[in-house]
């Protein structure tokens, strides 16, 4: 057999093989919000559940958060409703298998929480579902999600007679 035929096929299945180890589009181990975050939701002094525009994105949008505009806040205040959120969120973390792949990036949601004086940050998006993790003003982490919290996230905004971002148009 020629040798550059046999080379080729060791190095096909190699490739292959590093495809099909790396999983494509599961998700890695250790999804999950980073000790330090969580910690900080556990035990808030307040949290906040924002809904924002993800047309407008830049640096310089007032009052913001990271950059995008905010439509409307609720401080979440009653111990049940920060459950329901929490909880939410948690389950749609743990319910991911695989990432979607998407060029755009539609945050919809925001929670901002502050402990003593540390504050964090989720900007969450459910299309793609993913959550990029804020601690002060650096970004930490990224976190994968399903869209399972999203009708939990409406339903206290609603009740809030928060405004809501329309969602994306799926042309």
């Amino acid at each position: 057999m020629n040798p550059w035929i046999s080379a080729s096929c060791i190095l096909a299945v190699v490739l292959l093989g590093s495809v099909s180890v790396s999983g494509g589009n599961k998700i890695p181990d250790g999804n999950k919000l980073p000790d330090n975050v969580q910690r900080v939701l556990d035990k808030a002094d307040q949290i906040e559940l924002l809904t924002l525009d993800p047309r407008v994105f830049r640096d310089d949008v007032k009052d913001g958060f990271y950059g995008t505009q905010i439509l409307g806040k609720t401080v979440l205040k009653d111990a049940d409703t920060r459950k329901k959120i929490l909880t939410a969120l948690k389950k749609g973390i743990q319910e991911i298998k695989e990432r979607q792949e998407s060029a755009a990036f539609y945050p919809r949601y925001a929670i901002r929480a502050t402990h003593k004086k540390t504050t964090v940050g989720l900007m969450i998006s459910f299309d793609p579902p993913v959550i990029l993790v804020y601690v002060g003003e650096q970004h930490t982490a990224q976190v994968f999600t399903t869209a399972s919290p999203e009708p939990a996230f409406d339903q206290v905004l609603r009740d809030a007679k928060v405004r809501i971002a329309p969602k994306p148009d799926k042309k």
